[in-house]
């Protein structure tokens, strides 16, 4: 009897998992919400690439291996200033906006790796995108937070998005490193990388005006962004 009532489900169980699904439907069908993960999955790539990529990179454009050992150094502590600017900014400008401009400059910041030929170009790469990547990355929670209409959502909206960033985190670098080759073609790897981060600002984008135009209309989170 202790092993059949240890294999039967419990009706709280069954009531968590009947929860769980219709709080995933939910979540696909909220617009802004949606929107704003799929350009999260998008963006992950462009803003992983430099930190794998900009030190080989610079060491073979010619600049010195104590230069290039400081690249990220100089990143994570502009990345820092970053984090903190984030904190005040964030009272003044609401978290979809800011996260859609630092997605933006993120990619721009990318795609300017095309021209990096000096250390001067290294160093005023690493810290613009130091400080963009660490506005956009101390973000997120926040704009979750944002889109999301019922608190009780909040921890599995949060779980699903950053799962498929975590997806989108394994095979971004090593497609950037399959179209890169043994020759080192640099162009390859950051025009793909621009593109999907491209793609990720669209999609930021547009999460971003759905939500104003809810916002304007007086309807909640899901209940004016959500698919019928």
């Amino acid at each position: 009897m202790i092993l059949a009532k240890m294999q039967s489900p419990s009706p709280r169980s069954d009531y968590r998992s009947s929860s769980f699904w219709i709080g995933v439907r939910k979540a696909v069908k909220d617009r802004p919400y949606f929107l704003a993960t799929i350009g999260m999955l998008l963006s992950v790539t462009p803003l992983l690439y430099p930190l794998f990529f900009l030190q080989l990179e610079a060491t073979m454009h010619g600049i010195s291996d104590t230069v290039a050992f400081y690249i990220l150094v100089i990143m994570n502590a502009a990345s820092l200033v970053g984090n903190l600017a984030a904190a005040f900014i964030v009272g003044y400008i609401e978290a979809a906006v800011l996260v859609a401009f630092a997605a933006g400059a993120c990619t721009l910041v990318t795609l300017s790796m095309l021209f990096l030929r000096t250390t001067a170009s290294a160093v005023v790469i690493a810290i613009f995108f130091g400080v963009f990547v660490g506005i956009y990355g101390s973000l997120g929670p926040s704009l979750i937070n944002s889109l999301t209409d019922d608190p009780s959502e909040l921890g599995l909206r949060m779980g699903l998005s950053y799962t498929l960033v975590g997806f989108g985190g394994l095979i971004g670098p090593p497609i950037c490193g399959a179209l890169l080759t043994s020759h080192f073609v640099w162009w390859r790897p950051t025009v793909f990388s621009g593109v999907l981060g491209v793609a990720g600002f669209g999609c930021f984008l547009s999460a971003t005006i759905i939500l104003r135009q809810k916002r304007n209309t007086g309807g909640g989170v899901a209940e004016a962004g959500t698919v019928a």
